[in-house]
C-alpha cells in the first residue's frame, strides 16, 4: 500500500531546515503548498501501484488491448467483452511453450 498525502507532507516538512521561515505551522503557505506537493505525490504512489498489475497479462485491465495485440489474440477473431476469458487467453498464449520471447 501506497504512502498518503499527509505523509509525503511530514515527510517534506521533515527535509525543510530549522528556522522561522519554513514554519511547521499547519496554517502556514509553506504547508499549503507542501500539502499540494504531496498530493501529487500520492497519487503518482498509486498509480504506480495500479501499473504494477499490468506487468502480466492475467491481471491486466488497463493494458490488455496492448497484451492481445502482442500475442496475436484473438485468433480467427473469436475475441469477447469477457474481460476474464480474455485474461485467461492473454495468459495461457503467454506461458505456452515458448512464451512471448
Amino acid at each position: 500500500m501506497g504512502m498518503s498525502a499527509t505523509d509525503y507532507r511530514q515527510m517534506a516538512q521533515k527535509l525543510l531546515p530549522p528556522g522561522f521561515a519554513w514554519s511547521r505551522n499547519e496554517a502556514d503557505n509553506i504547508t499549503y503548498f507542501l500539502q499540494g506537493l504531496a498530493e501529487s505525490l500520492a497519487r503518482a504512489d498509486s498509480d504506480i501501484s495500479d501499473i504494477e498489475k499490468e506487468i502480466y497479462p492475467e491481471s491486466a485491465l488497463i493494458l490488455i488491448d496492448e497484451w492481445e495485440d502482442a500475442l496475436g489474440l484473438p485468433e480467427c477473431g473469436l475475441g469477447g467483452d469477457d474481460l476474464a476469458k480474455r485474461r485467461l487467453d492473454a495468459y495461457a498464449k503467454d506461458t505456452a511453450y515458448g512464451g512471448l520471447s
